[in-house]
């Protein structure tokens, strides 16, 4: 568990207690800039995926406390870097989020495999080391 999560007691209350952090940073951060009331108005007609920040960046936070004690720092890393280029590819491929579509091709699979195989790496390189030291 990573500290705040086992001073704590579990990986979600070191989760919430981050992102509690976090808006009590970005308040004043808004008060300093003279930031104006949001437009929910205008985000209400807004597209559904305008709303699903906030429950990703939740769900990435709890998970980062709970699975990074088991992966370690460099293997959670690479998992999110991998995750986030699967997604962006795809987010490319359909033309989501109002983007221009650029079609996945041969090239584009390739890197991603890249990416893929060396979260991999990452991983073997981890349980190898760590199978090594237990002995």
């Amino acid at each position: 568990m990573q500290p705040s999560a086992a001073a704590l007691g579990h990986p979600f209350w070191g989760a919430l207690t981050s992102l509690m952090i976090s808006t009590l940073v970005i308040l004043p951060m808004l008060g300093a800039q003279r930031a104006s009331a949001p437009a929910l108005g205008s985000a209400l007609q807004g597209p559904w995926w305008l709303w699903i920040g906030g429950v990703v960046g939740a769900i990435y936070v709890g998970g980062a406390a709970a699975v990074t004690p088991k992966l370690g720092a460099g293997g959670f890393l690479a998992c999110v870097v991998a995750g986030q280029m699967v997604v962006a590819m795809l987010v490319d491929h359909f033309g989501l989020m109002g983007i221009e579509a650029k079609p996945v091709n041969l090239v584009r699979l390739a890197g991603v495999g890249l990416i893929l195989g060396g979260v991999l790496l990452v991983q073997l390189a981890s349980t190898t080391q760590a199978a090594n030291i237990a002995r």
